[in-house]
């Protein structure tokens, strides 16, 4: 039987630890939009995507060939730049592969039409007219489209041949093994840093116990960013690792640039400006980093700044939930600015936005409204006992919606915020703080005069001497009363004073 308990409670205590604990869920949310935000700079910055949809002036479109932007070509009076840089682009892939199949260098030679006063590129081996190069599309100052096809010819006709050799056997079998080399430095890597993680994990954990410096204050958050920068660290090394391999193979890289294209294109209308779906992602991670941060500060402030100043609660609840909420507001507004969004334009949003909190979220909406009232008016604090309706017990939290009320049967129960205003609290902590709080007592002026160090004397033992609670007792008294009519029994007396 003692093996069975044992085995119970070893299984207990690992479901324990295996469970999803709150700090847990935030650092992985943390580490997602790290991980995004990692993402999108790395793309951006990138050499590859240094001229995409986004980026490329209006009325030009780019030249790509495997995936590597070559230059850039302009609308004509017959063609958009779109069309044309779709066009030259196919051309271009048909290009290589038929002198891949040919085993055939690839020439670019420019030809000029004087009778036509026409210049184009064509392939010396196919003869096809793959680039048409007109005057708007010259950048060279005081330049000829002859001068700028010269420029053209030599750019492509790297590119290409570039692309030609990279789909040799020789180069694939070369890229396959940087790729396995690359893997394996990769996982390698993960398994040395997963050791020094917890080796420096568990230091830091003893640190934090058995030193006296300053810092212990700081623990959760210290070990917070710990967790952070450790999540950030493998999600870098292995978007690295991808984005080194597909660099390796033209057909990758290809498939690349079209996801990364396809996100940075503004195709979505928001009011008079077009955003593309990349911009909208970030602007909503944005927002969620925000309302992360912030809490993350309030708590900072709550926790370390405000309970170091010794403010009252009130005041402190107070503080917190005005910083918070400017905070918000002044971070959403920021960010609408900078990515260009005219708040006017949200006015219709907005306008729906409130049709429908007055007729489907209104207990929702006063919930909260109720709940900033309590805050400020603080009819009711964390560990005042009170009586709501038929329900009797000790305020635990009072949150944004609800508040927490643990009853005198150890059960919490949330009641709405509304509640507590639209009906009588009784509220018995109320007025009574000096029988609650012997210090204050003590130090009331009613008891200067009188000695009370014989009652509060307390005689000096070792730690191997126990001084209360050193054997559990059950008297059995939630068997034998009903609490909840001994205090309507009482009540009368309390309220009389007697």
């Amino acid at each position: 039987m003692k093996r069975l308990r044992q085995r119970s409670k070893q299984k207990s205590n690992r479901w324990n630890k295996r469970r999803w604990q709150p700090s847990q869920w935030r650092t992985w949310v943390w580490g997602l939009l790290v991980s995004l935000l990692f993402v999108t700079g790395f793309l951006t910055i990138s050499p590859v995507h240094a001229q995409t949809s986004s980026l490329t002036p209006v009325g030009q479109a780019p030249v790509v060939v495997d995936g590597h932007v070559v230059f850039s070509v302009k609308n004509t009076d017959n063609l958009t730049a779109r069309e044309r840089a779709r066009h030259i682009n196919s051309e271009l892939r048909r290009e290589i592969e038929r002198a891949t199949k040919r085993s055939e260098q690839i020439t670019i030679e420019v030809v000029y039409e004087r009778k036509k006063d026409l210049v184009y590129l064509q392939g010396q081996s196919s003869q096809d007219k793959l680039i048409t190069v007109t005057r708007v599309d010259v950048t060279i100052p005081n330049g000829e489209p002859i001068d700028q096809a010269d420029i053209w010819a030599e750019e492509l006709q790297q590119r290409l041949r570039q692309g030609q050799v990279e789909r040799t056997q020789r180069y694939l079998r070369q890229a396959t093994l940087y790729s396995v080399i690359a893997l394996g430095g990769a996982i390698a890597l993960q398994i040395i840093f997963q050791i020094g993680t917890r080796i420096s994990y568990h230091r830091l954990k003893q640190w934090f116990e058995y030193s006296t410096n300053g810092f212990t204050t700081w623990e959760k958050p210290i070990k917070f960013f710990w967790h952070l920068g450790c999540f950030g660290f493998r999600a870098g090394l292995w978007l690295t690792v991808i984005y080194y391999i597909t660099n390796l193979f033209p057909q990758a890289r290809t498939v690349r640039y079209g996801v990364f294209n396809a996100l940075t294109s503004d195709v979505i209308q928001l009011g008079e400006g077009r955003y593309s779906p990349l911009a909208l992602l970030l602007l909503i991670l944005a927002t969620v980093g925000l309302w992360f941060g912030t809490n993350a500060v309030t708590y900072l402030l709550r926790v370390y700044v405000f309970s170091q100043a010794q403010l009252e609660r009130r005041v402190q609840d107070i503080i917190s939930v005005l910083f918070k909420y400017i905070m918000l507001f002044l971070g959403a507004m920021i960010l609408l600015q900078l990515w260009g969004i005219d708040a006017s334009s949200l006015t219709i949003l907005a306008s729906v936005l409130g049709v429908g909190i007055g007729f489907g979220v209104q207990n929702i909406t006063n919930n909260f409204i109720s709940g900033f009232i309590i805050t400020l008016e603080r009819p009711i604090q964390v560990g005042d006992f009170i009586n709501v309706g038929d329900l009797v017990g000790t305020v635990e939290n009072i949150g944004g919606r609800s508040t927490e009320i643990r009853t005198l049967d150890q059960v919490t129960i949330i009641i709405p915020n509304s509640r507590f205003l639209e009906s009588e609290v009784i509220n018995w902590s109320h007025g009574c703080t000096d029988a609650l709080e012997p210090k204050k007592a003590i130090d009331h002026w009613k008891s200067k005069g009188i000695d009370l160090s014989s009652i509060l004397y307390q005689p000096e033992v070792g730690p191997e001497v126990g001084t209360y609670c050193q054997i559990p007792q059950d008297h059995g008294l939630d068997k034998s009363l009903d609490i909840t009519q001994l205090l309507d029994l009482c009540k009368p007396a309390i309220e009389n004073g007697e």
